[in-house]
């Protein structure tokens, strides 16, 4: 049996464009990079899957919560 959108863990992961969408309400080359630099400093977590990045939405929003910025800049 199948479950719908938004009410199983399906909904609480996010493509690269979703949360980029999320986090900064754009989606373009730069939002992207900003998300893949945070990965990279280890700011945020995401699961990997056939090559692609999936972000969890507890994630992104701890991101937010956090008063600096992806750059580390107050």
């Amino acid at each position: 049996m199948t479950q719908p959108i938004g009410s199983s863990a399906a909904a609480k992961l996010l493509k690269t464009k979703e949360a980029c969408l999320y986090l900064w309400g754009a989606y373009d080359t730069t939002t992207k990079a900003r998300l893949y630099r945070a990965f990279k400093a280890g700011q945020i977590k995401s699961t990997r899957l056939s090559g692609n990045h999936w972000w969890p939405m507890s994630e992104l929003q701890r991101l937010t919560d956090q008063p600096v910025t992806v750059d580390g800049a107050q």
